[in-house]
């Protein structure tokens, strides 16, 4: 959302399962992990973070990263590589793709 809250819905009921309080500014870009139950997002205030869904019934949803882009307006993350273990992000006015390597990022 445009105040950095991500909303995550039962398909089926339609309501709202779990309300993340994720970013200081609005959330531009959202992926799910192709094997794992994480979800990576980016936003305005220059932060990607890391989540981890595994608590989602629960809703104890956990911050396995988070990295600052400073001077980077964000808009857009993807898991990439061999097993999803990469995240690539992408910022405006630029035409390169910043990538955050799983083993250099804590917590991933």
């Amino acid at each position: 959302t445009l105040a950095g809250k991500i909303f995550i819905f039962d398909i089926e009921s339609q309501a709202v399962k779990c309300e993340i309080a994720a970013h200081a500014r609005a959330v531009c870009a959202l992926a799910l992990h192709p094997s794992q139950p994480w979800l990576v997002s980016a936003s305005e205030d220059t932060f990607v973070n890391i989540w981890n869904l595994e608590g989602l019934e629960a809703r104890e949803i956990e911050a396995l990263a988070s990295k600052d882009l400073p001077d980077r307006m964000l808009c857009g993350a993807a898991f990439v590589g061999e097993g999803g273990k990469d995240v690539a992000v992408v910022h405006y006015d630029s035409e390169s793709i910043t990538m955050l390597i799983g083993d250099r990022v804590p917590g991933m």
